[in-house]
């Protein structure tokens, strides 16, 4: 198919859209951390030899999160004098992907615990496939045919091919995939009081797949003008 274009349709042709939509679960998640460190360790050893590091990597671990799923971003040091150096503090900043949700509530725990961690974002992950699309694309395309020769019937017309054909991904703006926060005090509440982070642990999403088609069709006679 052609990428979609808002084309107006050619003479001689039924312009006929159709949607196809569903709602998916979200099966993993991303979590964005920042923890603050008092020594500057870099490279992967950060996640061993970083004490706050490895202190949240350690709960993140109890909480069910494998440890090969816990992976350094980046590291910013963090110097007055601009000198670099293993006493120098740094902020490393760290992916933590949680494959099961049912274990995001621990997972989340251990960063909002951790005393020197802060929860930067959260990205729902949705399972996503060729096959998947193939066959909503399919059932657009089921209805696009129907509705054309539905149409095409009340108009007297035949239809005689395809002129263009159009699809396009479909993904909701109303639910985004990313949760990002500003919670500085987060941490510090967590160990006093449970905290609301403003979500529920699961997400689902619409998407699907729109298609456009301008079928050609003949045989149709415009009424005669009242005269």
């Amino acid at each position: 198919m052609r990428p979609s274009t808002d084309t107006e349709p050619a003479a001689g042709t039924l312009a006929i859209s159709a949607v196809h939509e569903r709602e998916v679960n979200a099966d993993a998640a991303d979590l964005h951390v920042t923890v603050q460190g008092l020594s500057l360790v870099t490279g992967g050893a950060a996640l061993k030899k970083a004490k706050e590091v490895a202190a949240l990597v350690t709960a993140l671990v109890q909480a069910g999160i494998t440890e090969s799923d816990i992976q350094l971003e980046s590291v910013q040091l963090e110097s007055s004098s601009g000198l670099l150096g293993r006493s120098s503090a740094a902020r490393y900043r760290l992916r933590v992907r949680c494959n099961e949700l049912e274990h995001l509530p621990d997972a989340l725990g251990a960063v909002t615990a951790a005393k020197n961690a802060r929860l930067d974002a959260l990205d729902w992950r949705y399972p996503e496939s060729r096959e998947q699309y193939a066959e909503w694309l399919e059932r657009a395309l089921d209805e696009a045919n129907f509705k054309a020769r539905v149409a095409a019937a009340a108009l007297g017309a035949r239809i005689t091919g395809i002129h263009h054909a159009s699809e396009r991904s479909l993904d909701d703006p109303e639910s985004p995939r990313r949760r990002t926060f500003a919670l500085e005090g987060v941490a510090r509440a967590a160990r006093a009081a449970p905290v609301d982070l403003g979500f529920e642990l699961s997400h689902r999403r619409k998407v699907g797949v729109r298609v456009d088609v301008q079928y050609r069709i003949e045989g149709f006679e415009p009424p005669a003008a009242m005269g």
